[in-house]
């Protein structure tokens, strides 16, 4: 289950009802930075019931949709796959 699963699953069906701005403040689970990502619960519920998250929340970047997804910064989930990254260069 993705950290964004869980933050939905949290939320009833009449909050995402409403039109509203929603900050999201999500640790990093390897550093413990928070990251602050601003959705609306219109983005929320069309997640919740199956669109793509790049899709979802197109204004997000990919390092932001990485955070929802798996909870980790993209500073984290760069380092943790920088070999991957030199390996595909040789």
């Amino acid at each position: 289950m993705s950290v964004l699963d869980r933050i939905i699953a949290d939320l009833s069906d009449q909050i995402l009802l409403n039109e509203s701005p929603v900050l999201l403040k999500l640790p990093c689970s390897s550093c413990g930075s928070i990251k602050k990502i601003s959705v609306t619960t219109t983005q929320l519920r069309s997640y919740k019931y199956g669109e793509l998250i790049q899709r979802a929340f197109p204004h997000l970047s990919a390092d932001d949709r990485e955070m929802l997804i798996s909870g980790t910064c993209g500073d984290c989930f760069d380092e943790m796959f920088k070999d991957m990254e030199m390996n595909d260069e040789n």
